[in-house]
């Protein structure tokens, strides 16, 4: 079919779905059905940064922005569930789990099937599309069906890129449930992404690995094109393997400084990960349950003197490089046993400060000052940042335990999206949706084949992939 046939598909369907495979025009295609649309649209999506990205392209357009609403679908459940608290059943004003925003969908759904305010959803939209479905979870999904019962509905995904079921949050059937839903309707097919930067042979090869995927074939990298760099990785002991991994990895990460490089690993390995962002210079891209600090607040939480700087100073080890953290130890044993004459410096007072209170202050004012000390280099600064600003909020009074802090800190960057440095280190549920130059894969072995494809699909330029074989035999799933 042609494009305005599509189009019309698109915009003229009661219930359907678009398959959209990685980089094939899924946003470009979402804003120009927009654009061909009678009336008002809601666009849902997942995340601020999928609404930036949609609302950009909607711009460039010069679309008319009083005929679309662009918001995420958890915005948008809690303000209706929130604006008909008796319908919905909703006391929340705040959710701050995933626990209590699947509260916050369920009022939802409970208010659209009461029929209560048919009137107003169909006055303010003529239809909906939804973007990236394949991230939605059954409750989401429950949450869609009951809209589409008042408005027409296209839904926009690829199951190929469904990575997030896991962790009491399980995926819908994509055969079974949302295909039944909302039937197939077209599958976009132009591999934009690469052919927008001259590298079409690419597009089309990870075309070919997608079918190969979705057929449980292996993918042998002899066949793949000369923007496909394999290597090697040979070794004959655990540790072996690490350096040349590691020698491997700065050899790939040879680009030209403008162009953004992204490190893929195993997404179940936070500590490997960030491991390897220090001896890469890579800036580590953390989850939203950042284990590692966790752990620090609840290892600080009713620590005391020596113990509480170690704690602290465990912390900085294991996110920046070149702290001289035993030297500051060494300076506050000194001032501990009265032999320290010497003036103290603001790092040292702080540390001291650490071991004489329970006060947050001083551990803020370290952190802040060793990010000033020259050669130093914080390769986890999304966590630091964090950590920093939960610290503020607990030292304003705005929150009493750190704890909290950290938890209402992450959750308001959850949807935001992320500022990606030159060099960055991540898994695939890390970057899924997002695009880079260029790619390096390791732990390869690990990956399942949605994770491989979200791996291989990242980089438009170029993709190196880091293995003990050739053959890429994805974990089953």
């Amino acid at each position: 079919m042609n494009d305005i046939e599509l189009l019309d598909l698109i915009t003229n369907c009661r219930r359907g779905s678009v398959i959209a495979p990685a980089g094939c025009g899924k946003t470009e295609q979402i804003a120009l059905a927009v654009l061909h649309s009678y009336g008002r649209r809601l666009i849902l999506t997942h995340t601020l940064a999928g609404v930036d990205a949609l609302r950009t392209r909607l711009k460039d357009k010069g679309a008319d922005p009083t005929f679309y609403q662009i918001t995420t679908i958890a915005a948008w459940s809690l303000r209706i569930a929130s604006a008909f608290p008796l319908r919905s059943g909703l006391s929340l004003t705040m959710p701050i789990n995933n626990e209590q925003w699947d509260t916050v969908y369920a009022s939802a759904v409970k208010l659209l099937r009461s029929k209560c305010i048919d009137g107003i959803i169909s006055a303010s939209y003529s239809g909906v599309f939804v973007d990236e479905y394949q991230d939605c979870t059954r409750v989401q999904h429950q949450l869609i069906c009951a809209l589409v019962d008042l408005l027409p509905c296209c839904v926009f995904g690829d199951p190929l890129q469904a990575i997030f079921g896991f962790r009491g949050n399980p995926l819908p059937d994509w055969d079974k449930e949302v295909l039944s839903a909302f039937p197939k309707i077209a599958k976009l097919s132009q591999p934009h992404r690469w052919e927008n930067v001259g590298n079409r042979v690419l597009g089309g090869w990870l075309i070919k690995c997608r079918d190969d995927l979705n057929g449980k074939r292996q993918i042998d990298l002899r066949c793949s094109p000369s923007s496909v760099n394999h290597c090697m990785l040979e070794g004959d002991t655990k540790e072996k393997l690490y350096q040349e991994r590691i020698k491997l990895v700065l050899k790939a990460l040879n680009k030209p400084k403008e162009e953004k490089c992204i490190i893929i690993g195993d997404s179940k390995n936070e500590t490997s990960r960030a491991l390897l962002a220090r001896y890469a210079k890579a800036s580590a891209v953390e989850p939203i349950t950042c284990k590692r600090l966790v752990k620090f607040v609840k290892e600080l939480e009713g620590s005391e003197g020596l113990e509480r700087l170690k704690v602290v100073m465990d912390l900085v080890k294991d996110i920046m490089s070149g702290a001289k953290g035993a030297a500051l130890t060494n300076v506050v044993q000194d001032v501990t046993a009265g032999k320290r004459k010497k003036q103290l410096d603001g790092r040292q007072t702080a540390c001291v400060e650490i071991t004489r209170s329970q006060d947050l202050k001083p551990i803020l004012h370290l952190l802040e000052d060793l990010q000033k000390q020259q050669g130093l280099w914080i390769y986890r600064r999304e966590l630091y940042s964090a950590l920093c600003a939960a610290l503020r909020v607990v030292i304003s009074g705005t929150h009493t335990s750190l704890a909290d802090a950290v938890w209402d800190v992450q959750n308001r960057r959850r949807h935001a999206g992320r500022r990606f440095a030159k060099r960055s280190m991540g898994s695939t549920l890390l970057v899924k949706g997002l695009e880079f130059d260029h790619a390096i894969i390791v732990d390869v072995e690990s990956f399942k084949r949605n994770d491989l494809y979200v791996a291989l699909t990242r980089a438009s330029r170029s993709v190196t992939i880091i293995s003990k074989s050739c053959l890429l035999n994805p974990v089953s799933c």
